[in-house]
């Protein structure tokens, strides 16, 4: 319950820098406007606070946090994805991918709020019956924004952008193209491997009428 109540704080956070530094702004919604005027884009100081706070708590989680957060079956990926991330915040700083960072950031920091949400109510629902039919509900949200945002938004969109359309805006392919479009494959293909694991958690839901995250190993095992 503790890990899930400040992580939802932590991605609050990082939604609520992202509405002002990215989604506000007239370029969030064309990903070939997130390009123009490379490499001299104008960084606010909003923009700014967004890439330190995730570059912050990225480093964290990977090196501090990661040994006492709960043991589970996906931890090894957890801390790849950690790593990772990291690297892809550091590299679109520095390589002028800021625009489309914050677009990804968007993308996933929204499915966490989510899913933080309905760990929340999960983990109260002993005390408080009524919260178990609060979690299936934010379950069944984050099931669907994951499917829209990581499963199809992601490829689709921004993939497709940073690997073809980045080029015909710019007429070249800028530094650390190949590096920074192989961490975003590398990514989705987490995307793909943790979809699997919640259609498992609804699977099991839907069996025995209790949320479960299938993630979190038993106490035998």
């Amino acid at each position: 319950m503790v890990e899930a109540l400040w992580k939802l704080n932590i991605y609050g956070l990082f939604v609520t820098l992202e509405y002002f530094a990215a989604i506000r702004q007239p370029w969030f919604k064309n990903t070939r406007d997130q390009w123009v005027g490379w490499p001299n884009q104008e960084i606010s100081p909003t923009m700014r606070l967004l890439y330190a706070s995730q570059l912050s708590f990225y480093v964290a989680t990977a090196l501090v946090l990661f040994p006492f957060e709960p043991t589970r079956r996906d931890a090894l990926v957890m801390q790849t994805h950690h790593v990772c991330t990291a690297v892809l915040v550091t590299l679109a700083y520095t390589c002028g991918y800021i625009r489309m960072g914050s677009t990804i950031m968007v993308v996933h920091d929204i499915n966490d709020v989510i899913m933080e949400v309905a760990k929340c109510f999960n983990y109260t629902s002993a005390a408080h019956p009524w919260a178990e039919n609060v979690a299936k509900t934010f379950l069944g949200l984050f099931v669907v924004t994951w499917a829209l945002l990581r499963m199809y938004y992601f490829p689709r969109y921004i993939l497709h952008s940073t690997l073809f359309e980045i080029q015909e805006v710019l007429g070249m392919k800028p530094q650390c193209y190949w590096l920074i479009n192989g961490l975003f494959v590398v990514l989705f293909l987490m995307h793909v491997y943790w979809f699997g694991l919640i259609l498992r958690t609804v699977y099991t839901t839907l069996r025995s009428g209790r949320t479960h995250d299938v993630r979190e190993k038993k106490d035998d095992e």
